[in-house]
């Protein structure tokens, strides 16, 4: 490391030197770069202009208690979730990180993806992205405030030229976006903003919709449910990996997921039985969502559809 690099590891904070060399002398932006398909530029519109970072999973929102079932669930050894990794990141404009941290817009992963989450087929860490390409692919859905807020996304051929391709609300032209996020944070975040933001479900209130929320939220709730004898079990489902934990949530320059697919059990809620017992993911129909700091109970009526009671967050 230059004498250079080093001076600019030494003034970087602590979180955000999760391990010695190139990654921790830069910037958050500049991390965040070296793994983005649009390296420096906004995800969304590509283009050459002033960007800011934005967290899908807040590491100052979650209470901690939540970070433990988090842990548990992602097969992670306890205090080692890095919410500060660039795989939890990306990179926008101004204007779109406003509508961003408002609600107003979030990504949704394919539906194969989040088929293998539901059914709890793999680790959160061993979901390969669909194309041969190292980035998985997500469409963006927004809200109604965004109708007049169109997306001119910047496309670079083979020959250098570059041409701009303007999409209106609600972009349905737009087609998947690539993207270096790692899908469990953008299911985190899809659903805890469905949950605070009712509208979503009025807005899209198709069948193809109702399964897409219903599944995003059957992932949150089976990753955030309250387990009372987590402390009793360790803190730690232990993973059937034999892989470097730090290595798959740090800030190096390339993360190596396992790909072993593993089969999770979930106790149901308390409030469901009166003796507890265990089920698969497949049969487990009741479950608890956390949203805004109150519990509500989601009954599913059937595969297409969800009902969240009461009506209101």
């Amino acid at each position: 490391m230059s004498s250079s690099n080093a001076g600019r590891c030494q003034g970087l904070p602590a979180e955000n030197r999760s391990k010695p060399g190139l990654a921790c002398c830069l910037s958050p932006i500049e991390r965040i770069a070296t793994v983005a398909p649009t390296e420096n530029r906004c995800m969304l519109e590509n283009a050459d202009e002033s960007v800011d970072y934005v967290h899908f999973i807040s590491p100052t929102g979650i209470p901690s208690a939540d970070i433990d079932h988090l842990e548990y669930s992602w097969s992670k050894k306890p205090g080692t979730l890095n919410l500060h990794t660039r795989y939890n990141s990306i990179l926008l404009g101004s204007k779109f990180r406003d509508l961003f941290n408002e609600g107003k817009w979030l990504l949704l992963p394919e539906p194969h993806i989040l088929d293998l989450y539901l059914r709890g087929r793999c680790d959160p860490m061993s979901v390969p992205p669909a194309t041969p390409e190292p980035y998985y692919r997500y469409t963006i859905l927004a809200l109604n405030d965004m109708a007049s807020v169109p997306i001119t996304r910047h496309i670079t051929d083979d020959t250098g030229t570059t041409t701009a391709q303007t999409h209106s609300f609600p972009y349905p032209h737009l087609g998947f976006i690539p993207s270096h996020l790692h899908p469990h944070y953008v299911i985190f975040h899809a659903a805890r903003t469905l949950l605070k933001f009712l509208v979503y479900r009025e807005q899209y209130p198709s069948s193809k919709y109702k399964s897409i929320f219903f599944n995003v939220l059957f992932c949150y709730a089976s990753w955030t449910t309250r387990i009372a004898n987590l402390k009793m079990m360790g803190k730690f489902r232990p993973s059937r990996h034999s892989y470097d934990e730090s290595d798959s949530e740090s800030d190096s320059l390339e993360t190596k997921p396992p790909s072993t697919p593993r089969c999770r059990e979930l106790p149901l809620p308390q409030s469901s039985l009166s003796q507890r017992k265990k089920v698969s993911i497949e049969e487990w129909r009741n479950s608890v969502i956390e949203g805004g700091g109150e519990i509500r109970e989601v009954q599913v009526q059937d595969a297409q559809g969800w009902e969240v009671e009461p009506s209101s967050f």
